[in-house]
C-alpha cells in the first residue's frame, strides 16, 4: 500500500508531505522530521511480500543503501542516513536536495557543462573505487542545487558490484540513449567504462538537447551524429572525447573516468589504493621542475630516488607530450619517455617485445589525439594515472630492497596502475601484459 500526505512513520518520526517520483527500484516521498528539515524517503516499487522476486529486490534496495553509506562522504553523492521499515514497506531516507535536474537547465555552454561533468565524473571515481558500477548516469539523474554550481549523483537503485576485466551477470536494466552495449546483455564485462559511456551520453545531451543515437540502433547500422554537428560552439577537443566516450566497443573507451577526463583536458580529483598520506601527495598538481608547486619534501620523496635514466625517461615524457600540445602529463607520455630514453632495463624489455617509439606514438596520438596547450614544460602537471605510477615507481622500489627508483620500475608501476592509456597502447600493441610483469619482476628479484 502507498504511504499518503501526512501519514506518520516511525512512531512520528517522520511525516509524508507527497509522492515525488520513481526511479531504478523505488517510489521516493518528500518528509519531514519533527524539526520540519525535510527529506527523501524511498521504497520499494514492488511491497508484495508473496511476490517470487520481493526477497530479489529487498536484497537489492538494502544494497543500494550500503553502497550509498559508502560513498555519500562525497559532496557531489546523495546522502543516506537510514534504513526503516514501516509495516511491510522498507524505506531509505535519504537528502533531500533543492534543484533541477540537470536535463531541465537547456543546452549549456561547453565551460558550465565541463563544470557539472568534472563532478558527477570524481563522485563516479569514488563509486568505483568501492568496486561498484552506477550504471544509470543520466542527465535526470543529476541534480544541480538552487543557487548553487554543485550537482549531485543521485539513484543508484541499478547499481551493481564489479570486477575489471571479468565477465559478470548482472541485470539488464538501462535508460536507452545512456546504456552502452553492454548492458543490453546478462553477461558481460563491465567496468568503469560502462560509466563513462553514460557520462558522455549526459555531455552530449547538455551540450546539444539531443540524445545521442542508441547503442542498440548504432549496432544496427544507424550512425552517431557528431555533437559538434548539432552545436558549433562545442570545440573539437570536447567533440573527440564524447565520441571516445561513447565508443561502442567498450575496449575503445577511455578505461576509466579519469582517464576520460583527461582526454576533455579537466583535472582529476584522487587516486585510490593508497593511505591519507600518500593520496594528500597525489592530489598535488605535481609539476616536475616548478618549485613553486612541489616542496622540498615532495621533491626529495620522488626525485632523490630516481636513477639518471629514470630522470632522462622522465623528461623524455616531457617532451614528447609537449608536441602532443597537452596541459596534462598521462601514463602514455611516461610510456613514450621510457621508451624514448632507449638505454634503461624498460626500454630494452619493451623492444625485446617489438614495441617501437613510432608505432607506441601513433597510437598514442590516435587514443589521445592532438591538444591545443601551448605553455611552456614547468607548468605540465600531472594526471591521476601519472601520480600514481610515480608512487607506485617508489613503492615498487622500495619492496624489492633498491635504494633507487629506475626505469624498470617505472614501467612496473605503470603495468600496477593498470587503468592509464598507457595499458591500452600496450594491449592495443599486442603485449601480454601479465607476462610483462613477469619479466620485469624477475629481473628484479
Amino acid at each position: 500500500m502507498a504511504w499518503v500526505s501526512g501519514q506518520q512513520l516511525q512512531d512520528g518520526k517522520y511525516t509524508i508531505e507527497k509522492k515525488l517520483g520513481h526511479g531504478g527500484f523505488g517510489i521516493t516521498y518528500l518528509a519531514k522530521d519533527k524539526k520540519g528539515n525535510q527529506f527523501v524517503i524511498k521504497t520499494l516499487k514492488n511491497t508484495d511480500i508473496d511476490s517470487d522476486d520481493f526477497d530479489k529486490f529487498l536484497q537489492d534496495f538494502i544494497n543500494e543503501a550500503i553502497k550509498l553509506a559508502k560513498c555519500s562522504h562525497h559532496t557531489h553523492i546523495v546522502k543516506v542516513y537510514e534504513c526503516i521499515k514501516e509495516g511491510d514497506i522498507w524505506g531509505m531516507v535519504m537528502e533531500y536536495i533543492k534543484g533541477e535536474e540537470l536535463g531541465n537547465l537547456g543546452i549549456l555552454s561547453e565551460s558550465q557543462a565541463l563544470d557539472y561533468i568534472q563532478q558527477i565524473g570524481n563522485a563516479l571515481t569514488v563509486v568505483h573505487e568501492n568496486g561498484l558500477l552506477h550504471r544509470d548516469v543520466t542527465p535526470k539523474n543529476i541534480l544541480v542545487r538552487n543557487n548553487k554550481t554543485e550537482a549531485v549523483l543521485i539513484d543508484f537503485g541499478i547499481s551493481r558490484d564489479f570486477t575489471p576485466n571479468l565477465t559478470q551477470t548482472h541485470t539488464t536494466y538501462k535508460t536507452p540513449f545512456y546504456a552502452p552495449p553492454e548492458q543490453y546483455t546478462v553477461r558481460a564485462k563491465r567496468g568503469a567504462f560502462t560509466d563513462v559511456y553514460g557520462l558522455a551520453a549526459t555531455l552530449y545531451k547538455v551540450l546539444t538537447g539531443k540524445e545521442p543515437e542508441s547503442a542498440i540502433s548504432r549496432m544496427m547500422g544507424e550512425p552517431l551524429a557528431p555533437p559538434n554537428e548539432l552545436n558549433l560552439n562545442i570545440s573539437d577537443r570536447v567533440n573527440k572525447a564524447i565520441l571516445q566516450g561513447l565508443e561502442l566497443q567498450s575496449e575503445k573507451r577511455p578505461q576509466s573516468v579519469q582517464d576520460w577526463l583527461y582526454i576533455l583536458d579537466i583535472p582529476g580529483e584522487r587516486v585510490s589504493g593508497f593511505d591519507s598520506s600518500v593520496n594528500q601527495l597525489l592530489s598535488r598538481n605535481l609539476s616536475f621542475k616548478d618549485s613553486k608547486i612541489l616542496d622540498e619534501n615532495i621533491l626529495k620523496l620522488i626525485f632523490s630516488k630516481f636513477t639518471e635514466q629514470s630522470i632522462k625517461a622522465i623528461m623524455l615524457a616531457q617532451k614528447e607530450h609537449r608536441q602532443l600540445k597537452h596541459k596534462f602529463i598521462g601514463s602514455e607520455a611516461l610510456l613514450l619517455g621510457l621508451i624514448a630514453e632507449d638505454n634503461g632495463l624498460a626500454a630494452k624489455v619493451l623492444k625485446s617485445m617489438g614495441i617501437t617509439l613510432k608505432n607506441a606514438r601513433v597510437e598514442v596520438k590516435k587514443i589521445i589525439g592532438e591538444g591545443s596547450y601551448s605553455g611552456t614544460i614547468l607548468e605540465m602537471p600531472l594526471t591521476p594515472s601519472a601520480k600514481k605510477v610515480l608512487i607506485l615507481s617508489l613503492l615498487t622500489s622500495s619492496k624489492q630492497g633498491s635504494n633507487k627508483i629506475d626505469t624498470e620500475h617505472l614501467l612496473l608501476a605503470l603495468l600496477y596502475e593498470g587503468q592509464g592509456v598507457a595499458i591500452r597502447v600496450l594491449n592495443i600493441l599486442g603485449v601480454e601484459l601479465s607476462a610483462l610483469i613477469k619479466i620485469l619482476e624477475t629481473i628484479n628479484q
